[in-house]
């Protein structure tokens, strides 16, 4: 007689991007389960299952992946086809950024929605809210000696159009950039310092070429000053650049041929920069520029676009894609892996915006009700 077990339960394991099969080969004392899934052209994928996500890479030396064993250190085996049909094992190790938690950031005047842009190794958080009447404005988080947190507002004095002010980037020395909207639409950049008193000073960022109404908008700061963002020309294209000891230099990457141009979104200590380009159909993609070069960064389940809006001095990069659905996931890319960020509030879409060098990583997401909030996610490992 065969005796049935009555005390496990049965889950159904079925990666969502599957079309022919999904086979589960092993799993660790954590319950995370490791295998693969055939992809409608035939070609296989590792998977990985976790606290009900799934996680998918295809190796970079082979076009067939499976995994084959998941050790409670989340290292993984398997095996993969080569160029030439040959079957090679691997052995895959990252850092399991599934093991944080998420905090919302919801600035208390922030009725229309807040999002969180950047934080810098201070545990300085900056971004955008919308008040009761639609507006933009800046806004600091910071937590006291106390521990408990507190926001200031920050709008620059000029940013009397609707869209007002954001605040994007912040550095080590609690300087910030970002744009702000002027009475006839157009868009300026800006820094915020402190002052030796407490009180902060705003001075406007302009690329001279940033003559559309696009104008100009700084995304992020690095530790020596330098500052990378894109500026709209009179043609209404956007071009990325760099402003560094007084001088603006445009970044273009060779491939950004649509309207939407580039921008440049990130810059870390070693002037290593991250940002997005549209491709002559449209469609964005993440790069990375390093050393002149310019290498794109494409999530492989951002099948809609990628764009790269952060990177560390660990090299580590945060962006968000969009799936085959269009839905909106944040992303990080470390050690030439991309895993999905998503907040677990965030029903309608998730966007990691920035990372520290702890590896904290700030953004926003959407919830069931359509309102947008901030996040901060922290690792625990």
């Amino acid at each position: 007689m065969i005796m049935i077990d009555n005390s496990y339960t049965y889950t159904t394991i079925n990666d969502p991007f599957v079309v022919r099969r999904t086979y589960g080969n092993a799993s660790n004392a954590d319950g995370q389960v490791v295998g693969q899934y055939v992809d409608s052209t035939g070609v296989s994928h590792v998977l990985i299952y976790s606290n009900g996500k799934y996680t998918t890479f295809t190796g970079p030396l082979g076009k067939v992946t499976a995994a084959d064993g998941n050790t409670n250190a989340r290292q993984i085996v398997g095996r993969y086809a080569d160029s030439s049909n040959v079957l090679q094992n691997f052995l895959y190790s990252k850092i399991a950024y599934d093991s944080g938690h998420y905090t919302t950031l919801d600035d208390p005047l922030g009725t229309g929605g807040t999002y969180a842009t950047d934080i810098n190794d201070n545990g300085q958080i900056i971004g955008q809210y919308v008040d009761s009447n639609g507006v933009g404005n800046g806004f600091l988080y910071s937590k006291g000696y106390s521990g408990n947190g507190h926001y200031i507002t920050l709008d620059d004095p000029l940013g009397t159009g609707s869209d007002g002010t954001e605040a994007d980037g912040i550095n080590a020395k609690g300087q910030i950039v970002g744009n702000y909207q002027d009475s006839n639409n157009t868009y300026h950049g800006f820094l915020y310092n402190k002052g030796y008193y407490g009180n902060g000073y705003f001075t406007t960022l302009d690329d001279p070429l940033g003559t559309g109404t696009g104008g100009t908008t700084p995304e992020d700061i690095n530790a020596k000053g330098q500052i990378v963002g894109q500026y709209v020309d009179g043609n209404n294209v956007g071009h990325g650049f760099l402003y560094s000891n007084g001088h603006y230099t445009t970044l273009d990457d060779p491939l950004g041929t649509g309207a939407n141009g580039t921008s440049a979104n990130g810059i870390n200590d070693e002037g290593q920069v991250v940002g997005q380009y549209a491709d002559s159909s449209g469609v964005s993609h993440g790069f990375l520029l390093r050393d002149g070069h310019y290498t794109t960064l494409d999530d492989p389940l951002g099948t809609k676009g990628t764009a790269a809006f952060a990177i560390n001095n660990n090299g580590q990069i945060v962006g968000q894609y969009f799936d085959t659905s269009g839905v909106r996931h944040g992303f990080l890319y470390s050690d030439g892996h991309f895993s999905t960020l998503d907040d677990p509030l965030g029903t309608e879409g998730t966007a990691a915006t920035g990372i520290n060098n702890k590896g904290q990583v700030v953004g926003w997401y959407q919830d069931s009700n359509g309102a947008d909030h901030g996040f901060l996610y922290s690792n625990d490992r």
